[in-house]
């Protein structure tokens, strides 16, 4: 997909990691363009509601190096509809 595009449906990125593993200590590159806000959250329930308030700013390009004490990574972009429509994804360490 190019990148910036909000995916074209909402299971595009955990179709896409789920024949992927990925551990501790690996480092995770998130490369992205054009108008994004994109959000990290260590908890389901932002998550799952888009929650835009309050919006964490991460900017492009962006390396996540994951620990065993924070096993859950929850990335949405909080761009007018963009996580609902599937922008988000859910990392598991």
């Amino acid at each position: 997909m190019a990148s910036g595009m909000v995916p074209p449906n909402s299971s595009y990125y955990s179709k896409w990691a789920s024949n992927k593993t990925f551990y501790a200590g690996d480092k995770l590159s998130f490369n992205w363009t054009g108008s994004h806000t994109i959000r990290m959250s260590h908890t389901a329930a932002e998550y799952d509601n888009c929650s835009k308030d309050p919006a964490i700013v991460i900017g492009s390009p962006f390396v996540l190096t994951p620990n065993a004490s924070e096993p859950l990574y929850f990335f949405y972009c909080t761009v007018n509809d963009h996580c609902k429509r599937g922008q988000k994804s859910l990392l598991m360490f």
